[in-house]
């Protein structure tokens, strides 16, 4: 996927059209190494705007086939005057991405992810203490079910 592709053109119209914010996950190309691509994660507002774009910084290696990002985490101006920051999967294992998103302002870390059953203990004691530690509310979506493996 491109970040102005027409996948995140359909995003972002859907969010315009039902005047809902949406938090999208896509493999993002990656010219210098077309067998690693991003895994990029995008906000966009009412509007149709992107506000927030992230790439994952820490791939689960060896598992994970992704480059690891190289844009820093940022904290946007979100709904109801709110302070978003986006984070990915297993980035949330580290404290100091939550402590990075509270430094920059975030009072909400929106935590994406792909994990599956077997992590479930793991996932819901690094929200916890993501939200805890840094005072901050983290909303965390993570996969449902079983991806096959």
């Amino acid at each position: 996927c491109d970040r102005g592709g027409k996948e995140m053109l359909a995003c972002a119209e859907a969010c315009r059209e039902h005047k809902i914010w949406g938090c999208f996950s896509i493999m993002e190309r990656n010219p210098d190494a077309p067998d690693n691509p991003f895994n990029s994660g995008l906000i966009f507002n009412s509007k149709g705007e992107e506000l927030l774009y992230y790439r994952k910084l820490h791939p689960w290696c060896p598992v994970e086939p992704w480059a690891p990002g190289d844009l820093g985490i940022p904290v946007i101006d979100g709904p109801n005057g709110c302070k978003l920051a986006l984070i990915i999967c297993h980035d949330g294992m580290f404290p100091e991405m939550a402590r990075e998103c509270a430094y920059k302002g975030a009072e909400i870390m929106i935590r994406t992810a792909g994990y599956t059953a077997p992590i479930r203990h793991a996932w819901k004691i690094t929200n916890q203490s993501n939200a805890f530690q840094n005072l901050m509310v983290t909303a965390s979506v993570c996969m449902s079910g079983s991806d096959g493996t």
